[in-house]
């Protein structure tokens, strides 16, 4: 059986710009907004999704980007944001980049850039 070990985000925030990361319920995602986001909305934007995810869980990579997109909007964000977004559930990792969001993976000695800009992608 797959599962997670760690995430990580290397980066910084500025006044103007809200950076957001979490990993949990099997939900990972870094959010960059360079305006127009608090640093209050965006924590709890992600902590949103994160538990409808848990509560809810989505069954494919289509009802997966529809959530995110329906809660991005829902938040009212500008729609020059970023987001590397991913959530494990039964063996398959469902993923989601927007803007210049990237998304690299490990397995065993592997490691490689998986998708990049506006893209999805899922597999175990």
């Amino acid at each position: 059986m797959y599962q997670t070990n760690f995430a990580v985000y290397l980066g910084r925030e500025d006044e103007k710009t809200f950076i957001g990361f979490t990993a949990e319920n099997g939900f990972f995602a870094i959010l960059k907004v360079d305006e127009g986001l608090s640093k209050e909305k965006g924590r709890e934007l992600l902590k949103k999704i994160s538990v409808e995810l848990d509560q809810t869980p989505v069954s494919n990579l289509d009802s997966y980007e529809t959530l995110l997109a329906d809660k991005f909007k829902e938040a009212d964000i500008p729609s020059s944001f970023s987001c590397a977004a991913g959530y494990f559930q039964s063996n398959i990792l469902l993923l989601k980049t927007v803007g210049t969001g990237q998304i690299y993976l490990k397995r065993g000695q592997d490691f490689a850039k998986l998708i990049d800009g506006t893209n999805s992608a899922s597999g175990y």
